[in-house]
């Protein structure tokens, strides 16, 4: 919550999301070259490069697609050309990593904001550019790296992977009962796991731990947030402003999706993230009059 806040007041001046947007690129590809050479191996484990966390390193990748995407409509051909390539280097990061739910998520918030460029851009050329991009930039690390990678070879277990998720959110809806309205105790959950694991899913995970209570404050940060960037888009009429509100959108859909796959909501980069969104439109709401204006 302390990130959520610092970052929040950060960017009271919406122009100060773009330095943080090009930041959590560049350290997406020093993560990506940071990875070690056996990342991905399944003989010698997942757990190698800037962190222990192979999930981790899949989620911070997403997050720089996210900054791409919202920088994109701002940007001129030939950065878009950069960033594309960087696009490509956070797709490569999240094969290397093996994180299927941040694949999973990846798949999910490009078609979304595919839609935005189909439904907001006027400019038949700059639309065409895009989708031709990301068509390309998907069918390259399809067809030249997924189909060997570790990522192929674990997509043939998520059947049988789910069904033990499965049992760990029973476990966890079981520990929800016997303290149904402050939970077992916030971080506790693999204490308290037969299988020594956490839930998986951000919502079992909390309903556990921080019980009823918790899980109702959880859901109202989500309702708050979209409700203050549909307010946003309602007083606002710049159309690159507009455009980053519908991406902050779609951003909070692939953040609950990814909850359902692993449980985010105590993660310092999603509360950086969850900052970032809440910091700009705050920003634009204070100054719509101004940015009205252009």
């Amino acid at each position: 919550m302390v990130i959520f806040i610092y970052v929040t007041i950060l960017i009271r001046n919406p122009n100060n999301i773009y330095p943080i947007c090009y930041a959590l690129i560049v350290s997406s590809v020093l993560f990506v070259l940071s990875f070690d050479s056996t990342l991905g191996n399944p003989l010698q484990g997942r757990n190698k490069g800037i962190t222990s966390n192979p999930n981790l390193l899949g989620m911070f990748m997403l997050y720089g697609i996210f900054s791409i995407t919202i920088l994109w409509n701002k940007i001129n051909y030939k950065t878009k050309l950069i960033l594309a390539g960087v696009f490509l280097i956070a797709l490569y990061g999240i094969m290397a990593s093996a994180s299927r739910k941040s694949l999973f998520s990846a798949v999910i918030f490009i078609a979304l904001w595919l839609t935005i460029i189909f439904r907001t851009e006027k400019n038949l050329i700059k639309t065409l550019f895009t989708i031709f991009s990301v068509v390309l930039i998907i069918y390259f690390v399809y067809d030249i790296y997924f189909l060997d990678s570790y990522m192929a070879f674990r997509m043939d277990y998520v059947e049988q992977s789910g069904e033990g998720r499965f049992d760990i959110a029973s476990e966890g809806w079981r520990l929800f009962k016997s303290s149904p309205f402050f939970g077992v105790g916030l971080g506790t959950f693999q204490d308290h796991s037969q299988y020594e694991k956490y839930a998986h899913n951000d919502f079992f995970e909390l309903i556990a731990t921080l019980g009823l209570i918790g899980l109702i404050i959880y859901v109202l940060i989500y309702a708050w947030l979209i409700n203050l960037i549909r307010k946003a888009r309602k007083s606002i009429k710049n159309y690159n402003v507009r455009y980053i509100l519908n991406v902050f959108l779609y951003i909070i859909v692939t953040m609950i999706f990814l909850g359902l796959g692993r449980p985010h909501f105590f993660d310092i980069f999603s509360m950086g993230m969850f900052g970032i969104m809440s910091g700009y439109t705050l920003g634009v709401l204070l100054n719509r009059n101004k940015i009205n204006e252009y």
